[in-house]
């Protein structure tokens, strides 16, 4: 039986005892939506069994139009730079051969992506960067308080992912030009490249999905 509502299944590094900053984010965007459905606590073991049973013909009409994803900071120690990047690389390959699941990063943090909703960024972000995001805080109330507005500068948000890609591509000899999708992890080598372009985000091309789909579930 299909669901009248579209849903996106995530996938989020947390805290099993709490929800981090992208689960508050996340959970505060749903309440945005009318016609589509966000679940941001999902472990990694419960995803994969979720886009491996919507493959299953009994479950195809209740998951046809669902999307499974993995929202993956770059999260890279400088202090401590190749045992960190080596550590990543591991995780992230844990789920870039499962074609059922689309990743999502955002390097070298979740906030790289919030600062975007304010003004263009490109500064080397490390251990200790202060971002410019107002009052920011990883709380609850933070994210509940300004998610009206986080939502109101989505579009600025979105441009700024962008413009940060195209940069950072070409800064970096990237041979990977598209910015409108998230490149694909063939190898380590390609998840190494990718934890390089510091900062960036490809946040941006699941919320535009998220909107494209509420506006064409709208009735």
């Amino acid at each position: 039986m299909q669901r009248l509502h579209p849903k996106f299944h995530l996938y989020i590094e947390a805290n099993q005892h709490q929800q981090n900053s992208e689960q508050r984010y996340f959970s505060e965007l749903n309440r945005q939506f009318k016609h589509i459905n966000i679940d941001p606590n999902l472990s990694l073991t419960d995803l994969k069994k979720k886009a491996k049973i919507s493959k299953k013909k009994k479950y195809h009409d209740q998951y046809k139009v669902d999307h499974f994803a993995a929202i993956i900071d770059g999260d890279i120690d400088y202090n401590n730079y190749e045992k960190s990047v080596e550590a990543r690389i591991k995780e992230i390959s844990k789920i870039c051969h499962d074609t059922d699941i689309s990743i999502y990063l955002s390097n070298r943090h979740w906030e790289n992506w919030i600062v975007l909703h304010y003004q263009s960024f490109q500064k080397f972000t490390d251990n200790n960067t202060m971002l410019p995001i107002p009052d920011y805080e990883k709380t609850k109330k933070w994210y509940r308080k300004h998610m009206n507005s986080l939502f109101k500068n989505m579009d600025k948000a979105m441009k700024n992912s962008k413009k940060l890609r195209q940069i950072q591509y070409l800064n970096n000899n990237y041979n990977y030009t598209d910015i409108n999708h998230m490149p694909s992890f063939q190898n380590k080598n390609d998840i190494k490249k990718i934890l390089e372009l510091n900062p960036i985000t490809y946040i941006d091309i699941l919320i535009d999905k998220m909107i494209d789909m509420e506006r064409s579930f709208k009735i």
